[in-house]
Order: C-alpha cells, then structure tokens, then sequence
C-alpha cells in the first residue's frame, strides 16, 4: 500500500517509524498525537516512554493536555507566542493561567 492511501493516523504512524528508523538520539515531535484514534494515542505514548526511559531527548510539541501530562518532565507554556509558564511539569499545569489559556 502506498503512504499515500493510508489514513490520517496511519501515516502519522509512518512518519513517526520513520523518525525511528534513523536511531536519532533527539526526537522534534509536533503534534504526534493530533488527530489520531485514542487506541494509537496510548501505543504512540508508550513508545515515546520507552525511548525516553532508553535516554532518548524528546521535544514535544502537543496540544494534546493528556499527553503532554504523561510525558513531559518539563513544560513550556505558550499562548499567543507568549511564554505563559515554564518549569516542571506538575507545577506548570497546576497553574491558574495555564488553566485558563487551555481550559478558558
């Protein structure tokens, strides 16, 4: 099957095996699980577990709260290019105007 005749999620899925193929010891990632079926959502976090567990660096660009709680140890925050809040994950979400920049 062509990439091309594979669904939204699927060939996100291709691009992100792609990534892996190259072994790369720094992983740029935006929007991994934007658009894609909960079930690949939670294959697509564990894997980026594993790697981080593996001692892989992965940025992560992610609207995605769930995700970004799950795996980020540290978190930068923006709205409008704004820098809202920075720091260690937990205490950044805790925090009323990241609250109210993503929950409104």
């Amino acid at each position: 099957m062509l990439a091309a005749e594979l669904s939204y999620g699927q060939q996100k899925l291709l691009e992100f095996a792609r990534c892996l193929a190259t072994n790369a010891h720094w992983l740029v990632l935006d929007e991994p699980v934007s658009g894609v079926s909960p079930h690949i959502v939670d294959a697509l976090l564990n894997i980026l577990r594993l790697l981080s567990k593996e001692g892989r660096a992965i940025i992560l660009i992610e609207h995605n709260i769930r995700a970004v709680a799950e795996l980020a140890d540290m978190l930068v925050v923006l709205n409008g290019g704004r820098v809202v809040a920075k720091g260690p994950t937990r205490e950044v979400l805790a925090r009323g105007e990241v609250v109210e920049a993503y929950l409104g």
